[in-house]
């Protein structure tokens, strides 16, 4: 059982965001190497894992891919995965996942089964160094982490089956199956050719209604006995949202929170997810229940992967030929941005565009009419590090720790330490810890990494990177060089 997380005598609490691994069952030495160096600097009293843990697009997974929630396991993965498949076909590292039976078709389960074992391998990598000191850990989940085609809640059961893990057990979800829906298990099996191998199919789509029915009826029940899961911990919502209070250092009460919110994934629309309506509910409902002794509200700070819409507030809109000016995303597209110097803290760095929700939920302003939530930070966005003020509330970014994806340089790939005090838990310091400061060495695949730094996505990312100071230096030299020599080359033949 894990003891309650509690401030330290000298009436701290140090927490240890990790963001975006993003990585597969082979998880970078360097990635690992860092999460190790940061534990050892730092002396975590807790470590956030803040989303997109599992690469779920990764060659690994091709045989249980989903590249969008409901899509069955099996999907074609992007363009890109197939090149990298190819390009590391000699690495030894990735040979043991490489021998994929393909029978997907004939045995789901059992492809089911490898794909939770790839999971496994890559949870168990990088939470080694946690695990291996005993530091409490929790985790909520980003955009790729159920492409692996592992669910959110198995993905919870095998986080929890590691000692430390603070994510609470959600009763009524032990009960939901742990295959694919339904509807994608007879659109799948509609396909199959031989008679035995339908009715293999119709076998396991009765064994899934069966699981279904119960589940519903299961759940039925519950609300009928007005019993939830959140009624039974109404400190859980569902996985990755849920709070944990930090008891006083002398342990008579909670002097602050840390919760957790699942941001979800994708709009069926197109853009980025939010989280759901009955997390922004809960938001409100967790403050009270954990306001309900004590005077005031309790300070709170929250974590999740994809940032709030409200991240624009920190920027401020500049003109088109603005040097090192980023582009907005989507709805925010028809102007460029700067980090607001009068927002944000020191040292804030903008070096992508901010990839927020699509549809803002009201999750920010439900925090703020709760009152006691005081800063909300996010990954997803591996390059950006700025944090800003938005009136007494702080939106805030932490970079990747991963090695695998795209990223800034391989220097500043960091974790963020936070360092509480219990009397004023919002006047809170933060500070990165950053692979150059502590490691110092090239990357193991120097290579990949620069490719993941300078990569163009698309065409307004180009557009951005020729507003890059240090890329409108080299080009000016050039420039310079190339009409340099043409003038040389001109007085020459004037002489001659």
């Amino acid at each position: 059982m894990t003891k309650p997380l509690r401030f330290r005598k000298d009436g701290t609490f140090r927490v240890l965001q990790l963001a975006d691994i993003q990585d597969g069952p082979a998880v970078s030495p360097d990635t690992i190497a860092l999460i190790d160096a940061a534990i050892e600097r730092a002396e975590p009293d807790l470590v956030v894992l803040t989303g997109d843990q599992i690469r779920g697009y990764d060659p690994a997974f091709a045989e249980y891919y989903q590249n969008r929630q409901g899509d069955e396991p099996g999907t074609p993965q992007p363009f890109g995965s197939y090149i990298e498949r190819a390009l590391t076909h000699g690495d030894v590292r990735t040979q043991w996942w490489r021998r994929v039976q393909d029978d997907i078709e004939q045995d789901p389960q059992a492809a089911h089964e490898r794909a939770r074992q790839k999971v496994e391998a890559c949870v168990g990598s990088f939470l080694e160094p946690i695990v291996r000191r005993g530091i409490p850990f929790a985790v909520t989940y980003g955009n790729h982490d159920f492409q692996c085609g592992i669910s959110l809640e198995e993905q919870d059961k095998i986080y929890q089956s590691f000692e430390g893990c603070m994510n609470p057990v959600d009763r009524a979800s032990e009960a939901q199956p742990m295959m694919p829906s339904l509807r994608n298990e007879a659109s799948r099996k509609s396909r199959r050719k031989t008679r035995r191998q339908q009715v293999i199919a119709l076998r396991n789509a009765a064994r899934s209604l069966t699981r279904r029915v119960n589940s519903r009826v299961s759940q039925g029940l519950q609300r009928i006995a007005g019993q939830t899961s959140t009624d039974q911990n109404p400190l859980s919502c569902e996985p990755g949202t849920f709070a944990l209070p930090i008891q006083s250092s002398d342990g008579t009460h909670a002097a602050m929170a840390v919760v957790l919110v699942n941001s979800g994934d994708y709009e069926p629309g197109g853009g980025y997810g939010a989280p759901s309506p009955t997390a922004i509910r809960w938001l409100t409902r967790v403050m009270n229940v954990m306001s309900a002794n004590r005077v005031g509200k309790m300070p709170a700070i929250a974590f999740q992967h994809i940032p709030a819409p409200e991240i624009y507030d920190c920027l401020k809109p500049v003109s088109r030929f603005t040097v090192n000016g980023i582009r907005g995303y989507r709805k925010f597209s028809d102007r460029v941005f700067v980090v607001d110097k009068r927002r944000c803290r020191p040292q804030s760095t903008m070096n992508e565009r901010p990839c927020c929700a699509e549809n803002n939920v009201g999750e920010v302003q439900a925090m703020r009419n709760a009152g006691g939530y005081f800063a909300l930070y996010a990954g997803h966005d591996h390059s950006n590090t700025f944090i800003g003020d938005i009136g007494n509330f702080e939106l805030g970014y932490t970079p990747t720790a991963g090695f695998t994806s795209y990223g800034p340089k391989s220097s500043d790939r960091a974790l963020r330490l936070f360092v509480f005090n219990e009397h004023h838990p919002a006047q809170y310091e933060t500070r990165l810890l950053k692979y150059g400061d502590l490691i110092g060495r090239l990357p193991m695949k120097p290579v990949r990494v620069l490719l993941g730094e300078t990569m163009v996505a698309d065409v307004s990312s180009i557009g951005n990177w020729l507003r890059n100071a240090k890329v409108r230096a080299v080009l000016g030299a050039v420039a310079t060089y190339m009409v340099a020599s043409k003038f040389i080359r001109y007085l020459g033949s004037k002489r001659s």
